[in-house]
């Protein structure tokens, strides 16, 4: 495998990084020339994740992590720091879903899924701004949002609200933390062949939205230009761009990678 032409020698930490679209994040930085943290709730598969980076177990470090929990993300920024000398990117990517109509969803599973998405990402926002103006390097923040959070999807109302408030957090931290050297950005997927859509499908053909196996491709091909799922590859190729020096000017944005499904102007 060689190594791409945004070849660095830094160091990325990607939450979720261990399945589907962080699973690919991970993998891209790796070969982008990043040494990088894999962090997942999912230690073991985490750690096998690592066989498969470019550079191996001898350049890359697998952390367990539960990212609703504060003091467990600061622990592994902490761990990574030590690992590698310093942390210059965080992709916030790790999120669950469920889908479930806004009148039957029990308070308990809406907070569950603000807890991971949101407040997960709002722990991961702050260790890694407070990680990089400690180290006093300046840094970049990345973090999943949706195309959800721009055009709610039915019955995934609280994935929805959580994917839209990770674009004010976008923005405020953007604004805030600009003064450290810190970019804050997001990327929103639109339907892209994942393992959430092991949740999302059966969630669909439960409410006689779809046939089973068939809602990725009934969305893509009926609301995206493209007409066809996207690739977790396609997204961490938005995702390598936004770690890299070439989007030193950008900062506060939110991408869509949605296959012409929105145009956002």
């Amino acid at each position: 495998m060689c190594v791409s032409s945004r070849s660095v020698k830094k160091v990325a930490l990607v939450t979720g990084g261990a399945s589907g679209i962080g699973r690919a994040i991970s993998n891209r930085l790796a070969k982008d020339g990043f040494q990088v943290a894999v962090a997942d709730i999912a230690r073991e598969e985490a750690s096998q994740v690592l066989k498969e980076l470019h550079g191996g177990r001898k350049r890359h470090i697998a952390l367990g992590v539960n990212i609703i929990h504060k003091e467990e993300v600061d622990k592994a920024f902490r761990k990574a720091r030590e690992a590698f000398g310093q942390v210059d990117v965080a992709v916030a990517n790790a999120g669950i879903t469920r889908v479930t109509a806004l009148l039957e969803q029990s308070l308990e599973e809406f907070r569950d899924v603000q807890d991971v998405n949101l407040m997960g990402a709002l722990h991961t926002f702050r260790a890694a701004a407070q990680t990089f103006i400690d180290q006093k390097t300046g840094g970049k923040i990345i973090a999943a949002s949706s195309i959800a959070g721009h055009r709610p999807i039915p019955y995934s109302a609280a994935y929805s609200i959580s994917k839209s408030a990770i674009v004010a957090l976008t923005q405020a931290a953007a604004i805030e933390w600009a003064q450290h050297g810190i970019t804050v950005n997001a990327y929103a997927p639109g339907f892209t062949q994942s393992k959430m859509w092991d949740v999302i499908d059966p969630g669909y053909a439960a409410l006689g939205q779809n046939e089973p196996g068939s809602a990725l491709k009934k969305f893509a091909s009926g609301l995206s230009a493209m007409q066809r799922p996207g690739t977790a590859e396609e997204i961490a190729g938005l995702v390598s761009f936004l770690a890299s020096s070439d989007s030193s000017y950008v900062t506060g944005q939110t991408i869509h990678a949605d296959g012409g499904t929105h145009f956002v102007s």
